[in-house]
């Protein structure tokens, strides 16, 4: 199912993968969002409660950076760290593209959980999933080209959830 899944991409039309791709992540985010905060009432813990614990100074100082850290950084050290890494190593040394894209999902979709429950589920599966989807697509054809997309994708997503934070 999931290889014919990716097989409905047309890489040569990165246009077209990036929109479908951002579109589908949101709506898959959307409901894991809303199913998140539905358990999280069901059994009585507030999943927006971060996990790190962090003095009042300390976020308003974090604050300040944010844009940066979470638009310009965040998705360029995050893609050499949870697609590059995972997926060239797993090519390298098992000859396999698809188990560096499950590693790759799920080593983002855990250390997305050191933020809050929610981001967990919301940023890991949502972004995860999609972001080593790309990362694959596009890393047979060019390695520059998987990079380069993958960057945009998570720029685009990190810069969304930024905009709707200020509404």
């Amino acid at each position: 199912m999931l290889k014919r899944y990716i097989e409905s991409y047309d890489i040569k039309q990165p246009a077209t993968v990036f929109f479908r791709t951002f579109g589908e992540s949101w709506l898959l985010t959307g409901f894991l969002a809303y199913l998140s905060i539905w358990i999280c009432n069901m059994i009585g813990v507030d999943g927006s409660e971060s996990l790190l614990d962090m003095t009042q100074d300390e976020e308003e100082r974090l604050s300040k950076y944010e844009f940066v850290l979470s638009v310009v950084f965040a998705p360029l050290v995050e893609t050499v760290l949870f697609q590059i890494i995972p997926f060239e190593l797993c090519k390298k040394f098992f000859k396999n593209l698809n188990l560096g894209f499950l590693c790759s999902f799920l080593i983002f979709m855990a250390l997305h959980f050191t933020n809050s429950i929610d981001s967990g589920i919301i940023a890991g599966v949502g972004g995860g999933f999609y972001l080593g989807l790309i990362y694959f697509l596009f890393r047979e054809e060019k390695f520059s080209k998987a990079v380069f997309m993958t960057v945009l994708i998570h720029t685009a997503m990190n810069f969304t959830v930024f905009a709707m934070e200020g509404l």
